[in-house]
């Protein structure tokens, strides 16, 4: 059964994401929220991580113990990742095709928002980026499907990792830290900021077992929560270096994935934002196609951003309903 918390943090990084970008393409004129700490409710880097840090939080339940594991743990994560993807994707390419040939008031948009499907697709680039791993410009045709190349190369590493854990466990803990050590270097960042989702598992694991009264204790909750929200907004606060503030951003995901996991939180439990949790994968896929699709119609900038929501909360929902069915009925079929 789902942890509601996570499933709830699930949904509110998922609209963090979107409004990081739906108040950035049209043209709002918000730069003084952009240097204050609201800045932290729309700022998708910060949810990318989270996103990041869940993965690795729930590879620590998965056990890898031969190569025969590893092939079903990265079939299972495949087919999840990839079949909604491909839908998205080439929806995106055919809307792309139809929107390139209506004009629409650049004036409206910021030269970022503009930015995007200014030219033509072609079938080769199309493959391309249904590959995923065959390099390409995520930008051609839906710019926030750069993560999955990393989400990609996430779930070929960390299982490998697991499955080092069961034959040699010391040397492959000393691996992990290096990875971490190593964070802020390509997609080593990456795969140290999965590997703190991780290790704070376990060390929520060893403390619910050892000390359990520490972690249930609210006012403790309620700091780590605090320090979290810091940690992730580090690089709004203080002029440090980008490798820095991302290990200190991983360490406050990792903070707030643990305390949300081990916690019944209101706001994070809500049906709606639960519900938002659940088709998360599809609304970061998706909302960035809607954006752009509608720039043709733009009237203001509220009718243009709550639209863009509406459709991509439906849009969402309707490919995580067939790709979930598509789903139990091909494992149904191997049974």
């Amino acid at each position: 059964m789902r942890n509601l918390s996570i499933q709830g943090l699930r949904g509110i990084a998922a609209l963090v994401v979107f409004f990081s970008h739906a108040l950035l393409i049209p043209e709002l004129h918000l730069e003084e929220i952009k240097q204050s700490p609201l800045h932290l409710f729309f700022d998708g880097q910060i949810s990318v991580i989270i996103f990041i840090v869940l993965s690795g939080f729930f590879y620590y339940n998965k056990s890898v113990t031969r190569f025969s594991d590893y092939i079903t743990v990265v079939k299972k994560k495949a087919l999840r990742i990839y079949l909604p993807y491909l839908f998205i994707t080439v929806i995106a390419f055919l809307l792309l095709k139809y929107c390139s040939s209506i004009s629409y008031n650049h004036s409206n948009f910021t030269d970022w928002g503009n930015s995007f499907w200014g030219s033509d697709v072609s079938a080769i680039e199309l493959l391309k980026q249904c590959t995923v791993l065959w390099p390409h410009n995520a930008d051609l045709i839906n710019p926030p499907s750069w993560y999955l190349a990393i989400e990609v190369r996430l779930f070929l590493i960390i299982p490998l990792l697991l499955m080092l854990d069961a034959k040699c466990p010391s040397l492959n803990k000393l691996i992990m830290i290096v990875f971490i050590g190593c964070m802020g270097i390509g997609v080593m960042k990456f795969v140290g900021a999965c590997l703190c989702g991780y290790f704070s598992h376990m060390i929520m694991c060893y403390f619910n077992k050892q000390k359990p009264l520490i972690l249930n204790t609210r006012y403790l909750k309620l700091l780590l929560s605090i320090v979290a929200l810091f940690l992730l907004n580090i690089n709004n606060e203080f002029a440090i270096s980008e490798r820095i503030s991302y290990v200190l951003q991983a360490l406050g995901a990792s903070i707030l994935v643990a305390v949300a996991y081990n916690s019944s939180i209101k706001l994070l439990t809500n049906k709606i934002i639960v519900w938002f949790g659940n088709i998360s994968y599809e609304l970061y896929l998706v909302h960035f196609v809607v954006l752009l699709a509608l720039r043709p119609w733009y009237h203001n900038g509220l009718s243009y951003i709550m639209l863009s929501l509406s459709i991509t909360l439906i849009v969402s929902f309707c490919i995580n309903k067939l790709c979930s069915t598509i789903i139990k009925t091909i494992e149904s079929s191997k049974k």
